[in-house]
């Protein structure tokens, strides 16, 4: 890998080889290369953007644990890209917001996904959808606060997610278009509180749509 710093631009570029072997099977491996740019547009505000190849062999468990393994699993091919706005500033001593903006672009081949059988709904395996393309984008903020021993921590995010089976045209099974989280920390000397809510939305199956969830703990 190589990097490159400088007041106002920063870069990352990588070139990754990973590989596995299984005795008497066809050995499954690859190069990823991957780039990381970073651009300061004025003082707090980032330009970030990256490209990178993501291969992910399929685990042990996946293809051959009794009852669930697939041994015809072939790996997950990934091209994935992600272009956005990265915000940070300090408002007053121990105050801090922040915040991020992100689209991307990512093409899939042979994602792995786990789903009822055929032979019995009652059980779930592993399998490959030949060509998935997802487009969506991430939106977060946080505010954070510290005096002596006093911190305080919220934050939100959304994400929206259109993960399209090129083959039937229709959103990957089992996984939500909307997703949401908001979360709150804070903690004083040895006492601390903390609350997450999570929000699942829109998700389908083979038999239409899910039922969406959220909770709270």
């Amino acid at each position: 890998g190589a990097s490159y710093r400088s007041k106002i631009f920063a870069a990352n570029l990588a070139l990754e080889y990973s590989g596995a072997f299984d005795r008497d099977a066809l050995g499954r491996h690859s190069w990823s290369p991957s780039a990381d740019l970073r651009v300061r547009l004025f003082k707090g505000l980032d330009a970030v953007m990256f490209a990178r190849r993501a291969y992910r062999v399929p685990t042990f468990n996946e293809l051959y644990y009794v009852g669930y393994g697939n041994p015809s699993l072939r790996p997950e091919d990934a091209w994935l890209s992600d272009v956005g706005l990265e915000y940070s500033c300090a408002l007053v001593e121990g105050l801090r917001l922040g915040g991020k903006l992100n689209g991307f672009y990512n093409f899939i081949t042979d994602k792995i996904i786990s789903a009822p059988t055929a032979e019995d709904p009652n059980i779930w395996a592993p399998d490959n959808i030949g060509r998935v393309r997802s487009t969506g984008m991430d939106a977060a903020a946080s505010i954070d606060y510290t005096k002596g021993t006093f911190y305080c921590h919220a934050s939100v995010k959304y994400s929206f997610l259109s993960s399209i089976d090129k083959e039937s045209g229709a959103q990957v099974p089992y996984t939500a278009r909307h997703a949401a989280c908001a979360s709150a920390d804070v903690s004083w000397k040895r006492w601390s509180v903390n609350a997450q809510w999570q929000m699942r939305a829109a998700r389908s199956d083979s038999y239409g749509r899910m039922p969406d969830w959220n909770t709270l703990d």
